[in-house]
């Protein structure tokens, strides 16, 4: 990596069924990782998951078949959530203005990104159906 840079690798679970779909993560630096990898004691390692969950809109199709277990209705919910640890706060002074920014910009930033993956997940879907 260039000088002052830090490598950031990710811890990942997710998992998926027909009532929903979640992916939690958590960012670890590679000092973090080299001393897990080595047997340090997990406790002493910042760990700040995040994460979403995506669940279907609608009630679930009763019946026989292939639409068995599908949803009716359109859209889904979508829950997220993070840990962040801004350094920059302390008791005595509020949380500033581009902290605030720099928040709802990771939030909007992801929220986008997923509408967008699972729009296009839905249009080659619906494609692959036609033909």
């Amino acid at each position: 990596t260039p000088e002052g840079k830090t490598e950031i690798f990710y811890l990942q679970e997710s998992y998926t069924d027909s009532t929903g779909f979640y992916v939690v993560y958590a960012p670890l630096d590679e000092q973090a990782l080299l001393a897990l990898s080595k047997g340090c004691n997990p406790d002493n390692v910042i760990v700040l998951p995040s994460g979403f969950a995506i669940l279907p809109g609608g009630l679930p199709v009763e019946g026989e078949g292939k639409d068995r277990g599908t949803h009716t209705g359109t859209g889904s919910l979508l829950t997220v959530g993070f840990n962040i640890i801004d350094w920059s706060i302390t008791n005595e002074k509020p949380i500033t203005l581009e902290s605030v920014q720099a928040i709802y910009g990771v939030i909007a930033d992801t929220v986008s990104a997923i509408k967008d993956a699972v729009q296009y997940h839905n249009r080659l879907n619906n494609w692959m159906n036609e033909e």
